[in-house]
């Protein structure tokens, strides 16, 4: 009976010595997973047989029963291990899912928590001393048992399938092996015989499963190791033979299993790798394999080329958790796709609106509009509806008919279209639709180009009226360019000089007046090409023998947008009657102030004569009084030749300084008005207007204001100074103020009235004196009392006055 004991506990050391050997032999394969899942089978099955002989070893029965449940827990743990195993060496890759191998943790937690409590519960087994073939402790299987066993004999059937099917479909033909694996899966069978009862007496009950691992390790790496470790390559290899592309596989440690001929060919980063880290061995690669953007650019041999990455599992359920990265070459369609994403770009940011509309699509045929054209919608004039209704059949307008007629005949047509709704101004738009056709010339779209043309058609329009008031001005206006050559005349130019419309453009402006006007006009001419514009009077006779005519000619510079001189504009009026007047005037005024002045010189002496001759008060008195208003029209006279003269005076190019101006006025005045108070403020720098008798305009101011005041001591002051926009000059009394019948005079609204008296009309000189020098005269009162009265000259308008 001893021997048997022995002999059991013999079989059972040397399993568990050969599942050792085992375990460190499969040390040394290289598949992680496979290497990983064969070192625990060998383990795990190790542990159990050891437990095994100890229990048959020792006579303490609760010992024994406590080896009899850990080695159970420990075979139901190889149990596990021998599927991960087989999952992996046939190249399944159920180990590697979550799902499964949290079930198989949660079952195998149960089962120990089960087989733990046997003692206290006996649902797994029942233990009892047995004598046959010797004296050891033996079991009762419960229904637990059953169930759990039952699934693990099943687990280690479906694992053995998957090693027999990876045997027998691999390239790899050696009976040998799949006699191993059938060995191997011989001890489970016993064991279900045993728990059957269909086993001799002599047989001990007890598991035999463990004793299959050592077959198998004394099997594989002993008999059948070069046979045994090729058949997980054999999967890889099947499936690369149908990839052509430059491929690179890593396992899910990131280390490369696989580099293509033709990936090393094409990355020179991997040549002469090996089963190394991706990233470490080829970093450049590895950042554009990963990266988002699935298309990169990879220089070789000066070139630069465009590769496209796609990652993804191997194309069979036989890989495992290894990822392929499959590199092919776009640089063709890659540079295509640029040129197309370029033109996209520049046709969304083109300064127009751009459209496409596919003729096919009946109901809305517009099927793209740039960014422009969407900026031109909001205008609600490219009301989308209404424009593709431009390509639809049935639209009835003369508009669309003329598109679509364009459609049909596959011709380009140019439209303008306008918003002229009440609620906002009006909204222009020139619009082009050009036929595009495809590859084999049938016109399947047209493009749509839409331009914003309101401010052309506001500036035509501008241009209308600038044209038709220029034509229809009484004053004659012309252009003409560097060269002296018409460019435009209006009508009253061309009939003075008796001009056809048709022959205005290029004419030499010589060549059209007599030769004094063209020498006189000629220095003007040059100092408007030198960018002044200059003011001239003269007489001028057209070749046609019109009749003289006396005009005031404004020559301009004609300037370009870059700020240079391209030509002259003149603006010339006729002046021949305003001359005659002026004519008529002067000898009128001679006449009148001579007969005027001489008859009541005669007045006034005889009145003194009388006032001398007789002692009558009352003769006196009227004497008095005729010589007084003797004297008064006589001023008066004076003051309408001073009227005359200015009036009848030409404005020149000379011109006054204010500050001068004003103190000859306050010294003549001072000498006449010795008892008035006077004063005279400046500033330092020069102040001049353009010509103009200013000087007889303060004396006229300061005589009035001495003249009408109330006061003992009249006090007039006087004030000259100018800033960036003006020069002004300023007179202020203390007197009782402008009489109201002088308001119109200062204010324009009225002409001099006949009963108007000398200071009235001296202050229409004034005025007259003023804007003749091209300012203004304001009144104002002056606190606490008397007038403010301002002579205000703008700054000068850069008109150089001639003649």
């Amino acid at each position: 009976m001893e021997v048997a004991r022995a002999a059991y506990i013999a079989v059972f050391v040397l399993a568990t010595l050969i599942s050792g050997y085992g375990a460190w032999r499969a040390t040394d394969i290289a598949e992680r997973d496979t290497r990983l899942g064969l070192v625990s089978v060998f383990v795990l099955a190790g542990g159990w047989t050891a437990t095994t002989a100890i229990q048959f070893a020792i006579s303490w029965v609760s010992a024994a029963v406590w080896l009899r449940i850990i080695g159970l827990i420990v075979g139901l743990a190889s149990i596990g291990a021998w599927l991960y195993f087989a999952s992996a060496y046939a190249g399944h890759e159920y180990h590697r899912r979550p799902a499964l191998r949290r079930l198989a943790v949660g079952l195998y937690l149960v089962a120990i928590a089960i087989k733990l409590t046997n003692p206290t519960y006996n649902l797994y087994f029942t233990a009892y001393i047995s004598t046959e073939p010797f004296a050891h402790l033996a079991f009762n299987p419960g229904v637990t048992y059953w169930l759990i066993s039952g699934a693990a004999y099943l687990s280690v059937g479906v694992a053995t399938v998957w090693l027999i099917e990876a045997v027998t479909t691999s390239r790899i033909k050696d009976w040998r092996l799949g006699i191993v694996v059938v060995l191997t899966a011989v001890p489970a069978v016993v064991d279900v015989a045993i728990g059957l009862g269909r086993v001799p007496p002599q047989f001990v009950e007890t598991s035999y499963a463990p004793l299959g691992m050592a077959v198998f390790a004394l099997g594989s790496f002993v008999f059948l190791n070069e046979t045994f470790r090729p058949i997980p390559r054999f999967w890889r290899k099947q499936v690369l033979t149908h990839l052509n592309e430059a491929t690179v596989i890593v396992d899910a440690d990131g280390e490369i299993r696989h580099i293509s001929p033709t990936a090393a060919e094409t990355f020179d980063e991997l040549r002469g790798a090996g089963e190394t880290s991706f990233a470490d061995t080829a970093p450049k690669l590895y950042e554009c394999t990963v990266r988002d953007d699935p298309i990169f650019e990879w220089e070789a041999d000066g070139e630069t080329r465009h590769y496209r990455v796609i990652e993804t599992g191997l194309p069979s359920e036989r890989v495992g958790a290894h990822r392929v990265y499959v590199y092919t070459e776009v640089t063709a369609s890659e540079r295509t796709r640029r040129e197309l994403h370029r033109k996209s770009r520049v046709m969304d940011k083109a300064p127009i609106g751009i459209t496409i509309f596919d003729l096919h699509q009946e109901d809305d045929p517009l099927v793209y509009a740039n960014n422009r054209f969407d900026e031109l919608a909001q205008n609600d004039l490219e009301d989308r509806s209404d424009l593709t209704a431009l390509f639809c059949d049935g639209k009835d307008s003369e508009m669309a008919a003329t598109v679509q007629r364009a459609v049909e005949e596959g011709e380009s047509v140019t439209i303008e279209r306008c918003d002229n709704h009440d609620d906002r101004p009006e909204f222009w738009t020139k619009e082009t639709f050009a036929p595009i056709t495809d590859t084999e010339g049938t016109i399947s779209e047209f493009a749509g180009f839409h331009r914003d043309v309101t401010e052309d058609k506001e500036k035509q329009e501008r241009l209308r009226q600038y044209k038709s008031a220029v034509e229809a001005s009484p004053t004659w206006i012309f252009c003409i360019d560097s060269s002296e050559r018409l460019v435009f005349a209006n009508e009253n130019f061309r009939q003075f000089y008796g001009l056809d419309s048709g022959r205005v453009r290029g004419t030499q402006i010589d060549s059209i007046v007599e030769k004094s006007t063209a020498e006189e006009i000629e220095p003007a001419i040059q100092q408007a090409l030198d960018g002044e514009s200059v003011v001239l009077e003269l007489e001028t006779e057209a070749n046609t023998g019109e009749r003289r005519r006396f005009v005031r000619a404004v020559l301009s510079p004609l300037w370009d947008d870059d700020g240079a001189v391209t030509g002259v504009v003149g603006s010339v009026h006729d002046l021949s009657e305003v001359r005659q007047r002026e004519q008529q005037l002067q000898v009128l005024d001679r006449v009148l102030r001579h007969n005027i002045k001489n008859t009541m010189n005669i007045v006034k002496g005889s009145a003194e004569l009388i006032e001398q001759q007789t002692t009558d008060p009352e003769v006196v008195n009227t004497a008095e009084t005729v010589s007084e208003h003797s004297q008064k029209l006589i001023d008066m006279a004076g003051k309408i030749r001073q009227v005359t003269k200015v009036l009848s005076k030409s404005r020149t190019a000379e011109s006054t300084d204010l500050a001068q101006s004003a103190e000859y006025a306050v010294s003549n005045t001072q000498a006449e008005f010795p008892e008035a108070d006077i004063t005279l403020e400046t500033s330092n720098e020069p102040v001049s207007v353009p010509n103009g008798t200013i000087e007889t305009a303060v004396e006229e101011l300061i005589e009035n204001a001495v003249i009408h005041s109330d006061r003992d001591q009249p006090s007039v002051s006087i004030r000259v100074w100018s800033d960036n926009d003006a020069s002004y000059l300023e007179v202020s009394d203390s007197g009782p103020g402008i009489p109201d019948e002088e308001r119109d005079i200062r204010t324009g609204e009225e002409t001099i009235q006949p009963v108007l008296h000398g200071s009235g009309l001296g202050l229409w000189l004034v005025k007259a004196i003023v804007e003749q020098a091209g300012g203004v005269l304001q009144f104002n009162d002056n606190e606490p009392r008397g007038t403010t009265v301002r002579m205000v000259f703008r700054s000068s308008n850069g008109l150089n006055l001639v003649g």
